[in-house]
């Protein structure tokens, strides 16, 4: 391992030395899976927009003051003594590739050392960590550690709601790592040469070509075959999306006048509810909205 610096994470120095490089953290960004798009931290790392700065948030919080208490839990669980983070690492092959990894599983009881990611979340997230393949960008994450430490393995750790513990061990996947390693060089080719990536089916990424090209400069684009097209296809959909909008619609509004007053619909395969609600809008004065929502149910009085 190539350690850039040990200085404690979020430390002048630890910015400093991470400062223009890809991070673990953030190559499920890179790879189009993570919280980022590609584009969002293209954005970021070209310098086009400042850094989201998410060291305030609740969630970052309260992952930072328990990831010693998930340790702890993680060892009395396995039996597996840990080790602090070695520091700030960076990749051998990669050099603009580095990343932190919460602790190292040292060799014991016959088994070669490893790495453990620390996790926090929301009880609304718990169905992520039934299966035994956890989110795929802590996955990724893990991986991107495995490459940078040499590890054969390494373990998830997650705190879910406060007060449920799970655990997911993850062998370094050979066939993953090539594409990883394609991958990111490709990506991050892009932003050394101040090349977009290719924009996601995403709001996000409307928005962020929206900061990229705030104002028009008056020029004109004289488009090629291939870019017309491109224009071509937009409408078309805008058109199909308007005319199966209007069809929604009108299907929604001949099912509601058959409903009537009922409250409820039976069918062979499909059921109904079609009840009154109630909301109250704020600031006062308050005012109350009576409206019915049509939703299929599975059974009739649910």
């Amino acid at each position: 391992m190539q350690i850039l610096t040990n200085a404690p994470v979020g430390s002048a120095e630890w910015k400093a030395r991470r400062t223009g490089k890809l991070s673990a953290s953030r190559v499920a960004d890179a790879l189009g899976h993570g919280r980022r798009t590609p584009l969002e931290l293209w954005m970021e790392l070209t310098g086009k927009v400042e850094p989201e700065d998410i060291g305030d948030k609740p969630w970052v919080i309260a992952g930072q003051r328990l990831e010693s208490v998930v340790a702890d839990w993680y060892a009395d669980e396995t039996g597996r003594v840990l080790q602090d983070s070695p520091g700030l690492i960076q990749d051998a092959r990669l050099p603009f590739l580095v990343g932190t990894p919460d602790r190292l599983i040292p060799a014991q009881d016959q088994n070669p050392p490893g790495v453990l990611e620390i996790k926090t979340t929301n009880a609304f997230n718990r169905a992520a960590w039934e299966t035994d393949n956890p989110p795929i960008d802590y996955q990724i994450q893990l991986q991107t550690y495995l490459r940078l430490t040499g590890c054969e393995w390494g373990s998830l750790a997650c705190l879910i709601g406060g007060q449920e513990f799970v655990q997911r061990d993850q062998a370094i996947d050979p066939v993953f790592q090539e594409w990883l390693e394609e991958e990111i060089t490709r990506f991050w080719e892009l932003v050394q040469s101040d090349t977009p990536p290719d924009p996601r089916a995403k709001e996000a990424d409307l928005r962020a070509l929206a900061k990229l090209h705030p104002d028009d400069d008056g020029s004109v684009l004289n488009m090629t075959e291939e870019q017309e097209r491109l224009v071509l296809e937009l409408y078309a959909a805008k058109d199909e999306l308007k005319e199966c909008e209007e069809h929604v619609l009108g299907l929604e509004a001949r099912v509601k006048a058959m409903l009537k007053a009922s409250t409820w619909a039976r069918g062979a395969t499909i059921n109904l509810s079609y009840k009154t609600q109630v909301s109250e809008k704020k600031p006062q004065p308050a005012r109350t909205d009576k409206y019915r929502v049509l939703r299929k149910v599975k059974e009739v009085g649910s």
